[in-house]
């Protein structure tokens, strides 16, 4: 079994050498084809990689014709934006100016006014609530019906005393010239300026009075010393503590009229929205410009460079793949010539021999 085995071993490499022409016909279709795959490769490498990677190079996307087809639509909503905005802030400006031409005293006259106007809102509340009191004992069916935010006196009270010092206190600060909130010191006539001066005074003071005689008619309701004093003396107390809660109203009733000015607020508050809604339109005018920013710009830069990433990946792979191709076939085809050479050299005797008995059979 060895022998045969052997002997078909030395068949098979035998089988070569009977037609040299075969075997080299065989080998030299092998190298044609790893020719074809060496130029396969250069031209993966080569000849692909130089034609592919200039057009990566250029511009992916036209900006400057995005540029132009959104250029007259962009103008004119550009400039709407701008318009509006300041229009409003002129417009804000120009109240602003009317209300106090003089730069360095404006501020202190827009607040003034918003102050003035808080006071006013303040004082109407705590008069309503007054006159509500004054006039339900002479109706008491009404009492039921009166709801529980006009019937809080002594918060009401606490207006009228404390808001009327407070509003005195600023109007005598302006006429002191230490603020310049408001315009008394301004008032042309004298007599009319002497009398407001006046009443400010006598306002101020009545509500001392008044809040002086509140404070020590709570002796009344201390039992301790309501045994030591006489029960006229208590009487007294009672009495002026209401009469005083009562008058409060009348310094509050002055100093309202006196800040007339308030009215003036609702159009600080008018100039207020004013630029707050221009503030609106300016965040609208960016985001707008935003979102064109990036259709314009933005997208076109990252198509262009996700094209051009892509781009070079598949020449950079195409390239490696060009020279892995090279490579195989050049060493293939190579490898085969030397393997063609070798085989010559080792079948060269029966190959003369075999040519020998060919020339003498005639074939």
């Amino acid at each position: 079994m060895n022998a045969l085995s052997g002997f078909g071993l030395l068949l098979a490499a035998l089988l070569p050498g009977l037609s040299k022409g075969l075997r080299d016909n065989v080998i030299e279709k092998i190298i044609h084809v790893a020719s074809l795959v060496e130029r396969l490769g250069v031209f993966l490498k080569d000849d692909l990689f130089d034609r592919i990677l200039p057009k990566a190079r250029k511009p992916i996307i036209s900006q400057q014709a995005l540029q132009n087809a959104l250029s007259n639509t962009f103008k004119g909503i550009n400039d709407g934006f701008n318009l509006a905005r300041t229009t409003l802030q002129e417009h804000g400006k120009s109240i602003g100016l009317k209300i106090e031409p003089e730069d360095s005293k404006r501020p202190w006259r827009m607040f003034g006014y918003l102050f003035q106007m808080i006071i006013l809102g303040l004082f109407i509340y705590a008069d309503l609530v007054q006159m509500i009191n004054n006039l339900a004992p002479q109706f008491p069916g009404s009492l039921s019906t009166i709801p529980a935010w006009l019937g809080n006196l002594p918060l009401s009270l606490l207006m009228s005393s404390v808001g009327t010092a407070i509003a005195a206190g600023l109007i005598l600060a302006d006429f002191g010239e230490i603020t310049y909130f408001g315009r008394w010191k301004d008032i042309k006539n004298d007599r009319l300026r002497n009398v407001v001066y006046g009443l400010t005074w006598a306002c101020f003071i009545f509500v001392l009075i008044i809040d002086a005689i509140l404070a020590v008619s709570r002796i009344a309701e201390m039992p301790n010393i309501v045994k030591v004093l006489p029960p006229e003396f208590i009487t007294y107390l009672t009495v002026a503590a209401g009469l005083s809660s009562n008058l409060a109203v009348l310094p509050m009733i002055v100093i309202t009229l006196l800040f007339f000015g308030g009215f003036v607020g609702l159009v600080i508050l008018y100039i207020v929205l004013m630029w707050v809604i221009s503030l609106v339109v300016g965040l609208i005018h960016f985001i707008f410009l935003a979102i064109v920013w990036l259709f314009t710009f933005g997208i076109s830069y990252l198509v262009d460079f996700l094209l051009r990433v892509t781009l070079f990946i598949i020449v950079a792979l195409l390239f490696m793949l060009g020279w892995f191709f090279t490579g195989s076939g050049l060493t293939l085809e190579k490898g085969l010539e030397v393997l063609q050479a070798i085989l010559n050299v080792l079948y060269f005797p029966m190959d003369a021999i075999v040519e020998w008995i060919k020339k003498k059979l005639g074939m």
